[in-house]
């Protein structure tokens, strides 16, 4: 049973009943890799796709096997040089003119437009003439461009942290955002820990798969018994992962005798991360995760390493991801991490096992192909029930990026400075109170850091499932 025809505000028609399959728009920005793989998928099956990176990603994901259409380049220029001349108003006009051409030659070209983050040609004021003119609109988030900002470690974590003012700021700019694109997107694409912001229904992220670029031929596992054991950890953000904590927990496993090869990947291109994987008995991915296999934990599943992931709510990401979606990974609390890294590297049949269960998974899942299937499942409107949630049923607390403490610290002293509307959740009334209760917790723990990656006395929300 799909849900079409039970939405008022989508299209009614299928675009399969059309003559000719949909030409498809993927963009503006690049997340992780995320939409050169999809355009890759979708053109295996026969979908005109075309992926533009308005931002031309630092990692240069298909770095020789895509280029932007020549019609993206003056857009892409122009912004290369506003960003290098904030003030120069030639600059801004030559970037405004570049996009409206763009905008012009998409609006012409394509029927569909998947937007990364729901970053339009014009910061969303130009989705309701897309929507006018008869266009599909499919919005993915993807992180912090929907997570509570209260709650988002890139936001609120280390020295480039927002003030509780600009906390309070960004939350409303956000969830006025969030609400306009809800209004003119045909379907929105979320993962139900990040939803909080939402407030109609939508199809769920691990539903349709998290694609990877360069799905390789079966790899071999790694030699038995091979010492050291080689580590691989590639943050894109080093403070957001927990970067600091896993350096101390291999530090902490070496000095017990355990041999160890700890390898840091940190702002190379996403070539020479590929590299390392092959050579890779372990991989860790974060500390304070909210999804079981974000890209990175994705590509190393596709070679079939094993990958430990952490997070302070595997309780509640258990209830929101079903089994079929969940990816087979060592899951741990942050501060547990040094014992789940110990396990598997004294234990090469269980990395073995679990590398092999990872290739399994993202063979199916994670195949650009077939992540691309189902993604035309939501462009025709013909998406399954089950692939839908309701951010109704919202109950994340810990956000991600983060410790726990950290985030009930910042939602303590927004909620005491600005008062609970604050949090924008006076759509979900229950989600707010029990936000503010658990944030009133904070006093009775220690602050960010002070004594590892996670909470001293963790409760439920920081346990692990394992």
């Amino acid at each position: 049973m799909s849900r079409e025809s039970e939405s008022p505000r989508r299209g009614a028609a299928s675009l399969r009943a059309r003559a000719r399959p949909p030409r498809v728009f993927l963009g503006l920005v690049e997340i992780a890799g995320y939409y050169t793989a999809l355009e890759r998928g979708l053109r295996e099956i026969g979908i005109r796709a075309t992926a533009v990176d308005l931002d031309e990603h630092r990692f240069r994901y298909g770095a020789g096997t895509h280029r932007p259409p020549i019609m993206a380049r003056p857009a892409i220029a122009a912004r290369r040089r506003l960003a290098t001349r904030r003030n120069s108003v030639v600059a801004r006009m030559l970037s405004r003119g570049a996009r409206l051409i763009l905008m012009a030659w998409a609006l012409w070209r394509f029927d569909v437009f998947v937007l990364a983050s729901g970053e339009s040609f014009f910061r969303s004021r130009d989705l309701p003439l897309l929507k006018r003119l008869g266009k599909r609109i499919v919005v993915v988030f993807h992180g912090s461009d929907l997570r509570p900002p209260y709650m988002d470690g890139p936001t609120m974590g280390g020295d480039s942290s927002l003030s509780i003012r600009g906390c309070a700021e960004r939350a409303a700019i956000q969830k006025a955002r969030i609400r306009e694109i809800e209004r003119h997107a045909d379907w929105i694409v979320s993962h139900p820990p990040l939803s909080h912001f939402l407030e109609t229904p939508y199809v769920r992220f691990l539903a349709l798969g998290v694609p990877v670029l360069d799905l390789p031929p079966a790899p071999p596992p790694p030699p038995a018994g091979r010492v050291p054991v080689r580590i691989l950890h590639s943050p894109s953000d080093p403070e957001a992962k927990g970067t600091r904590w896993i350096r101390e927990a291999v530090e902490r496993i070496t000095a017990e005798g355990v041999p160890l090869e700890y390898v840091e990947v940190i702002g190379r291109p996403h070539a020479d991360v590929l590299e390392e994987l092959t050579r890779a008995d372990l991989v860790i991915d974060q500390l304070y995760s909210d999804t079981p296999m974000a890209t990175f934990a994705a590509e190393a599943a596709s070679f079939g390493r094993p990958v430990i992931v952490g997070s302070c709510d595997w309780e509640e990401i258990a209830r929101v991801v079903p089994v079929p979606e969940a990816a087979p990974v060592r899951t741990c609390a942050p501060a547990e991490v040094a014992d789940a890294i110990r396990e598997l590297a004294t234990d090469a049949a269980a990395r073995r096992a679990l590398g092999a269960r990872a290739r399994t998974f993202a063979v199916d899942r994670c195949a650009p192909r077939r992540v691309a299937e189902r993604f035309m499942a939501v462009i025709d409107g013909q998406i399954p029930e089950d692939w839908f949630a309701d951010p109704v049923d919202v109950r994340h607390r810990c956000g991600a990026c983060l410790p726990a403490t950290r985030v009930r610290t910042v939602i303590a002293e927004l909620v005491a400075s600005h008062g609970r509307p604050a949090l924008q959740l006076e759509d979900k009334p229950e989600l707010a109170a029990r936000l503010v209760d658990w944030a009133g917790e904070a006093s009775s723990v220690a602050g960010p850091g002070t004594s590892g990656p996670g909470s001293p006395g963790p409760g439920p929300a920081d346990s692990a499932r394992r």
